[in-house]
């Protein structure tokens, strides 16, 4: 805990909002406390820069994340936390991200906090979860890591299938009936930062596996098409539209009868030019 605020920095994966968070609940503790002694405690020269930065009109540099430590009087694991935040969610590249989120994550585990947040990472990030939890759905399917493994075509080690299904078991996507592991409806919503990282992971696992499939299925049993065309931006919208009711239908098509195997679709419609020609 830290050394001024009640609030617990653990439970967020949003810097600013804990700073917003943490403003208000020492403003209302603390009769005193203000944006100005705030900026005098943490030795800033504006007392301005709390509100521009709670308000994402202004990130923080190294020196100023120091000072927003001591202003707010955090020590130990809770200043740790707060640094590897900031640098979490100012990172430039995913790449970036996913290893600051790592260094969160280990934090969190050493202080025992167990957020939904990191559940939905693990269920995005690896391509595969989401596949084992259609495969449950499979005719045939039995609870074998070494016989899940192989069916994945061993791009999964009977290791991974273990720690995914303990993962859906966790989240609620799987249960038991009568000895055996059945999968349960439901969804995770991916409303925020760390969702959002996820999600990327998993379309750029899944991608590979769309590469790989070239080469291991046979023509008669996979459909990939490409298309490059120039488009009318007003037009995206609506294209965008179009892909989502495709899928819905793709969906409600192949997701009735018995299940002999699990089929991923993949659908990208992305830019490949600058939005204007150079002049």
């Amino acid at each position: 805990m830290s050394t001024m605020t009640k609030i617990s920095i653990f439970g967020y994966t949003d810097y600013r909002q804990f700073l917003r968070d943490a403003y208000e609940e020492l403003k209302q503790s603390k009769h005193f406390f203000s944006y100005r002694y705030f900026a005098k405690k943490a030795g800033l020269s504006s007392p301005a820069l709390l509100k521009m930065v709670i308000e994402g009109e202004r990130n923080l540099t190294p020196k100023s994340i120091e000072q927003f430590v001591t202003g707010f009087g955090l020590k130990g694991h809770d200043a740790q936390y707060f640094r590897v935040l900031v640098l979490y969610n100012q990172a430039k590249t995913d790449s970036e991200k996913n290893k600051q989120f790592s260094k969160l994550r280990k934090l969190l585990e050493h202080r025992k906090v167990n957020l939904l947040s990191l559940q939905q990472y693990d269920f995005f990030s690896n391509w595969y979860v989401p596949v084992i939890r259609e495969v449950i759905n499979c005719e045939g399917f039995e609870n074998d890591p070494e016989k899940i493994s192989k069916y994945l075509f061993h791009e999964v080690t009977p290791e991974q299938v273990k720690e995914a299904i303990k993962l859906l078991m966790t989240l609620r996507f799987v249960g038991e009936e009568k000895g055996s592991i059945v999968s349960r409806p439901g969804h995770l919503k991916t409303d925020d930062s760390i969702s959002h990282l996820a999600l990327k992971n998993y379309h750029r696992g899944q991608l590979d596996q769309a590469k790989k499939s070239i080469e291991r299925t046979k023509a008669d049993r996979r459909e990939i098409q490409a298309l490059t065309i120039g488009v009318d931006l007003e037009k995206i919208p609506l294209a965008k539209e179009k892909i989502l009711e495709f899928m819905d239908d793709m969906r409600d098509l192949l997701h009735s009868g018995s299940n002999k195997q699990v089929y991923q679709i993949n659908v990208q419609f992305f830019n490949l030019t600058e939005e204007d020609f150079p002049k």
